[in-house]
């Protein structure tokens, strides 16, 4: 694992026999600004790429298919309602991955922050 440097002690004080405490990376990530920044931007997986279709005619799904995706079940209706659940499940997923982008802005912001700002002590 990556060795991070974390700016040494927060508080240098040096007490026989206790331990320093809290590094400078730690303070740092304890006082972060509550809402994140624009400059940053979580690791996260890509978004998997699913049609955004808004409706079934911007698929070019045929009339006849939608008519019938109630009233049938011949080949063509099935393959229309497997498209249907296949759009369904893609946008899901589409808004299950932005639900975590937007728990990970939170979680990892702080550390970022935290690591900006010994970057910025180091210039």
């Amino acid at each position: 694992m990556e060795q991070r440097d974390d700016g040494g002690p927060a508080f240098p004080v040096s007490t026989k026999g206790y331990p320093e405490g809290m590094s400078l990376r730690d303070y740092f990530m304890a006082h972060a600004p509550v809402v994140p920044q624009s400059w940053f931007h979580p690791v996260m997986p890509v978004l998997p790429e699913y049609p955004h279709y808004t409706s079934i005619e911007d698929a070019g799904v045929r009339a006849d298919v939608k008519i019938a995706l109630d009233t049938d079940g011949d080949a063509e209706t099935k393959g229309g309602r497997q498209w249907l659940e296949g759009l369904a499940n893609a946008r899901e997923a589409t808004a299950e991955w932005r639900r975590e982008e937007f728990k990970q802005l939170y979680v990892q912001w702080p550390a970022a922050w935290a690591d900006a700002m010994l970057k910025a002590r180091q210039s």
